[in-house]
């Protein structure tokens, strides 16, 4: 929705008596920016829909953590593509003004092992006493594990942190805001149509806006 539709919206419902009737599409979108956590069970999964503010007041939380310990990080490595997101909030709130991103993904040929691709690495001149690697959430961990391996050859001391982690993931963050236990699809506000988009292939659009938007 547009800063001019909110705007809209928003003189609609300043009026007295005023009968707005929002299109549960748009209702949608306005919750991701206004409202707090709602959470939808869909066959045995949780999904976890977080707004804005959800994302803010963990970032707050996980702020105060990284500012309690005794390492003083000078540089924070955000993970592409929403680590990075992540690492720019963390570095104004904490006012690290050093943020790097590094691009990676898993891959499988055919009849090969699983590899990892680092596609965009950090600047050859990278040197840091103490990096902070960031993601949005630690899932199967595979990432973050073989990052910190590769930011090791490149800093003295490295530390981890996630906006949130995974009860079945193989690698716990040095530091992190929250943890969610069982089988749960954390939705964020920045992947919203990506998460459309694999709901509805698996499952339809009339089953995603009957479960999501009614």
């Amino acid at each position: 929705m547009s800063a001019s539709s909110l705007a809209w919206l928003g003189r609609r419902l300043a009026k007295p008596k005023a009968r707005v009737q929002i299109p549960a599409g748009a209702l949608f979108k306005i919750s991701l920016l206004i409202f707090h956590m709602r959470k939808i069970e869909f066959e045995g999964i949780l999904y976890i829909w977080l707004s804005w503010n959800d994302v803010l007041k963990d970032i707050e939380v996980l702020s105060g953590k990284i500012k309690q310990i005794s390492e003083k990080i000078d540089k924070i490595v955000g993970v592409l593509r929403w680590g990075s997101l992540i690492a720019v909030l963390l570095s104004d709130k904490l006012r690290i003004n050093r943020v790097y991103s590094v691009g990676c993904r898993h891959y499988t040929g055919i009849d090969e092992r699983e590899r990892f691709e680092i596609y965009q690495p950090l600047p050859s001149s990278f040197k840091s006493d103490c990096a902070l690697i960031v993601d949005d959430v630690s899932d199967t961990g595979k990432t973050l594990s073989q990052l910190k391996e590769y930011i090791r050859k490149k800093s003295k001391k490295v530390l981890t942190a996630t906006l949130h982690v995974k009860s079945h993931t193989s690698f716990i963050p040095d530091l992190y805001a929250r943890k969610f236990e069982g089988r749960v699809w954390i939705c964020y506000p920045w992947s919203r149509y990506e998460f459309e988009e694999k709901f509805s292939s698996k499952y339809g659009r009339k089953t995603f806006k009957k479960v999501f938007l009614s």
